[in-house]
């Protein structure tokens, strides 16, 4: 079925937002520059006047997005909505497509849960497991499906068809108490049903708390290191391996930079509006 990409001024302006939203994250690629990491306050500041560069060197078909917890949702949503603009997405701790429209009511199966329960018992755990005493289902792959089509039907979203060449990868931690395993084997069945297989979608998962694993904590810092299984600030959890790298690895195989000795110098951090 043919459908148009664009679909009046409200389309277009949803693809333009899109578009900026992709230069934030493409900036987080490490690139030549002059370390200025230290120039931003800590904590950084909540508005810049700071305008957007306007000679980045971006290479649009090497796009990738990523996030983790809240992020990793994010990350699946936009791939999921911009498939033909975006190539790859690596996800930390996410869920499916939806997932807060599309959790049954426990007391009332015929209706849905409403969003908020949704996204704090069902499709996270960070009130808990239950509602009003009982345990909502987990996500299934096939509502998040389901809205995906829906979504692409109205002309809201790219065709999800785009997905199968794409490049994914899903990281769960074992001992995630705000994450469940169902959620994420309905991320895992959303990219599936799409045509995301091996080697293209690499699943990993690890014996950690809901965090980012990195191999060593900095000692610098001023939180102390977070061990692997826990749940705390920053969330750069140290379990002795690099998610951050392994998934960058594989979404970017030609074009990931050696480590730097000094983080500080691989790259420039910005504010900008």
């Amino acid at each position: 079925m043919q459908t148009s990409r664009f679909r009046g001024n409200q389309r277009n302006g949803g693809r333009e937002r899109a578009r900026s939203i992709v230069l934030c994250l493409a900036l987080a690629w490490p690139m030549q520059a002059l370390a200025n990491h230290d120039a931003i306050p800590d904590p950084p500041p909540a508005s810049s006047d700071t305008a957007l560069p306007s000679d980045l060197d971006i290479e649009p078909a090497t796009v990738t997005v990523s996030g983790l917890s809240s992020g990793g949702f994010f990350a699946h949503q936009f791939h999921v909505a911009y498939s033909e603009l975006v190539a790859g997405a690596g996800i930390v701790s996410g869920g499916p497509y939806g997932c807060v429209e599309s959790i049954p009511n426990p007391f009332w199966p015929f209706a849905t849960l409403d969003r908020l329960s949704a996204a704090l018992v069902a499709c996270t755990h960070y009130w808990g497991d239950r509602y009003w005493g009982l345990s909502p289902s987990a996500p299934d792959a096939s509502e998040s499906v389901a809205l995906i089509e829906d979504a692409f039907d109205d002309g809201d979203i790219d065709d999800p068809d785009s997905l199968a060449g794409d490049l994914v990868w899903l990281f769960r931690a074992e001992l995630d108490d705000q994450v469940p395993e169902g959620v994420a084997e309905a991320l895992q069945g959303v990219y599936r049903h799409y045509g995301v297989e091996e080697p293209n979608l690499e699943v990993h998962s690890h014996r950690a708390g809901h965090g980012l694993p990195v191999a060593k904590f900095p000692d610098d810092s001023r939180f102390d290191p977070p061990a692997c299984e826990a749940h705390q600030a920053p969330f750069l959890n140290e379990c002795g391996f690099d998610a951050a790298g392994l998934l960058l690895r594989h979404l970017h195989p030609d074009a990931v930079p050696a480590e730097p000795e000094d983080a500080h110098e691989a790259g420039t951090l910005m504010a900008f509006d």
